[in-house]
């Protein structure tokens, strides 16, 4: 110890340490040299330790702040001839999350070989990895050195290498993320109700719904749950004031349902207000399959979240038939359920929009009614 008053202390030592019996030293890092990663943080902090451990390993890393960034980095480096080898991703970035960037690398007709890590909240990594495009492995932050440099190592070696095997802890997070749930899907809409329900049901989960905030209270007090789903905005009780009496109830039991939740916003800022209530994660509308399995099936202990990303970018082009019968997984028969629900539920959407003012309002009122008078379905036979 070497101590100064006003200054402060300064501990160290020294210890001499053989190898384990059985384990194989690290993999060289020769083959990493010049390498280049590009780094995808939305927090410097986060950015700067991955930049000190990838050129301790001589590697040239790049870093950018937001997916759309990392999007046009890649390009770029594929352009000029001078192509990122490896991403290391962020799971939970604002705008547009990890893992719809890891879908677009994988979609992109001249970046699909590059390889993604994800890195991601506790307890959610092996889950996310299973159902995102793309993602060629995940580590859990934070992310010890041994582990990034064997996971960067297993996914460059390509598929002939064996990959490492999982821990007795990961092998148990992954069955248990896997088990049947209990899961309560806290949800006012109806045609929303039959989709999430009917997903779970498929996914092999046992589900019940709520209503609304004050219901789901009402059914937790009545029965446990492994996990909640729910709605932000909700009458009588909106999902973050149910979130908050929840939470307030625990205190005295001890207990933690994680609580995801589902929203139509997706602007900079929602995800931190639904955390701060006392959620643990977060899923955009409209609802994605693997998205919305990987935040419940992640959260089976609690964990972070998966925000949602461009979902109205991807829908200002156009309808597109196949993207709408992939979020269904194909389900076409649960399609022109939930079609025939929409219009026989638009009367009374109506009748609440008309107790509204403004002209956003005005707009929805418009399309809700060409949709409600429209002569023949929405959703015609033929079409499929």
């Amino acid at each position: 110890m070497e101590s100064r008053l006003g200054e402060g202390s300064r501990f160290h030592f020294t210890a001499r340490f053989g190898l384990q019996p059985g384990q194989a030293a690290l993999p060289e890092v020769e083959n990493l040299r010049g390498l280049r990663v590009l780094v995808v943080d939305d927090s410097a902090t986060n950015r700067r330790i991955l930049e000190e451990m990838l050129r301790k390993w001589r590697m040239r890393p790049a870093l950018v702040s937001s997916g759309s960034a990392a999007l046009a980095f890649l390009e770029k480096g594929a352009r000029s001839r001078k192509p990122f080898a490896l991403v290391l991703l962020d799971g939970q970035m604002p705008e547009m999350d990890g893992f719809e960037v890891a879908r677009r690398i994988h979609g992109h007709p001249t970046l699909g070989s590059v390889k993604v890590i994800m890195l991601t909240s506790a307890g959610q990594s092996e889950a996310v990895c299973q159902v995102t495009p793309g993602v060629a492995a995940s580590l859990t932050k934070p992310a010890r050195q041994s582990e990034l440099l064997n996971a960067i190592v297993t996914v460059l070696s390509g598929p002939g290498r064996a990959k490492p095997r999982a821990t007795s802890r990961v092998r148990r997070r992954i069955a248990k993320a896997r088990r049947r749930m209990r899961i309560l899907v806290a949800e006012d809409n109806r045609v929303n109700q039959e989709l999430v329900l009917e997903l779970l049901r498929q996914r092999g989960h046992n589900a019940a719904v709520a209503a609304d905030g004050a219901k789901a209270l009402k059914a937790l007090e009545r029965e446990r749950f492994d996990a909640v789903l729910m709605d932000v905005q909700m009458p009588n009780m909106s999902g973050l004031e149910a979130t908050r009496a929840i939470r307030q109830s625990e205190k005295s039991t001890g207990r933690h349902v994680p609580i995801v939740a589902m929203t139509a916003h997706a602007m900079k800022g929602d995800r931190e207000r639904c955390l701060e209530a006392g959620m643990d994660g977060y899923v955009a509308k409209p609802i994605q399959a693997a998205e919305l399995f990987a935040a419940v099936e992640g959260l089976a202990s609690p964990s972070g979240s998966s925000s949602g990303g461009d979902h109205e970018e991807r829908a200002a082009g156009g309808f597109d038939r196949e993207a709408l019968r992939a979020r269904f997984r194909d389900d076409t028969g649960l399609l022109r359920r939930l079609a025939d629900v929409f219009r026989d539920d638009c009367p009374r959407m109506l009748a609440d929009i008309q107790r509204r003012s403004g002209p956003e309002v005005r707009r929805r009122r418009l399309v809700l009614l060409t949709l409600s008078r429209a002569r023949r379905p929405i959703l015609a036979p033929a079409t499929w």
